[in-house]
């Protein structure tokens, strides 16, 4: 409401609208509750997957600029997660 009152355009408004607004906003406060809520989630996904693929990440480094041949590929495509 205070950005209404700023404006000038919060005594324009009819009560009506005026309530509408005051519960889209609480509508998108919950939105963005959830979204962090998906974020923080999202974060720990992450991490849990980085820590299983950075074995898999440090041999592709070995092999990309040739320090690893490719005879030692079956050793690479062994590991499961």
């Amino acid at each position: 409401m205070q950005l209404f009152k700023t404006l000038g355009a919060h005594c324009s408004l009819s009560k009506p609208v005026q309530r509408r607004v005051k519960a889209l906003k609480r509508l998108q406060l919950e939105v963005f509750d959830v979204e962090v809520k998906f974020y923080e989630e999202l974060h720990v996904l992450e991490h849990k997957y980085e820590n299983l693929c950075s074995s898999l990440y440090n041999k592709v480094s070995y092999i990309c600029p040739g320090w690893r041949s490719v005879v030692d590929w079956s050793v690479c495509v062994s590991v499961s997660l």
